[in-house]
């Protein structure tokens, strides 16, 4: 798949709207739209994503059109994608949170939010929206704690659009390992580069539950940890992230 060829903007409300705008207006899949910044960036359940001018890759990507079923794989494939594209750029020790945060020594660098389109009753068009924190930023005091860019964790202030275009080129070739290879392909990769240690809250009986995973299968089983040690077995595809 080419996601090589963005149309780059200045500004823009947010690169999910703008892609979602082009999707729904006939641009054909592999378009790519990247923002110098963002005035309405967002992360997972509408959160503000913070993006200070020129400091961090933003983009959105229309990949090509999927099953329904399958649009949950899409965040980890792209999440392997940024992970990999990261090591490889700056030699960092960055690891996954379930599904598909980057981290570093236990702070986000980056994240993916997947939205997605209807196409038909049984297929979806998923917009890839990706934040990379590359340069360094005085975050708001919420997120300060917790989040890192590459500047800080390398002292290397960095190029913006050669990662970016780093990026483009990776997630191709891992869109076209997944879909020619399956989940099983995605999850050889996906898995060593998993971080051990990461917990999320996942709404487990209708419960926000503090849980480490223990274990993704190829057929969309995902084994949890509870905080008592229990183990619990879900379909990834239905899990529900909680508010944190």
């Amino acid at each position: 798949m080419d996601f090589a060829s963005p149309r780059r903007y200045d500004v823009v409300a947010s690169t999910q709207d703008t892609a979602r705008e082009l999707a729904v207006g006939g641009a054909p899949a592999g378009t790519v739209v990247a923002a110098n910044f963002q005035t309405q960036g967002r992360g997972r359940q509408g959160r503000k994503w913070y993006a200070p001018p020129g400091a961090n890759v933003c983009l959105t990507a229309i990949a090509p059109t999927i099953p329904v079923a399958s649009a949950w794989q899409v965040a980890l494939v792209a999440g392997l994608a940024v992970c990999e594209t990261v090591i490889r750029v700056a030699d960092v020790r960055a690891r996954v949170r379930f599904p598909n945060d980057v981290i570093v020594a236990g702070a986000k660098l980056a994240g993916v939010l997947v939205e997605t389109l209807p196409a038909d009753k049984a297929l979806v068009i998923p917009l890839i929206g990706i934040g990379i924190n590359v340069n360094a930023a005085d975050f708001p005091p919420e997120v300060r704690a917790i989040a890192t860019t590459l500047e800080r964790v390398t002292g290397i202030h960095r190029d913006v659009v050669s990662i970016e275009r780093a990026l483009l080129r990776h997630l191709g070739l891992c869109w076209d390992e997944w879909i020619y290879g399956g989940l099983t392909a995605t999850l050889a990769r996906w898995k060593p580069l998993t971080d051990p240690d990461a917990r999320r809250t996942l709404v487990i009986d209708g419960q926000p539950t503090l849980c480490r995973l223990h274990d993704l299968s190829p057929d969309g089983t995902l084994t949890l940890e509870t905080p008592d040690g229990a183990l619990q077995h879900l379909p990834a595809a239905s899990v529900i992230l909680g508010d944190e």
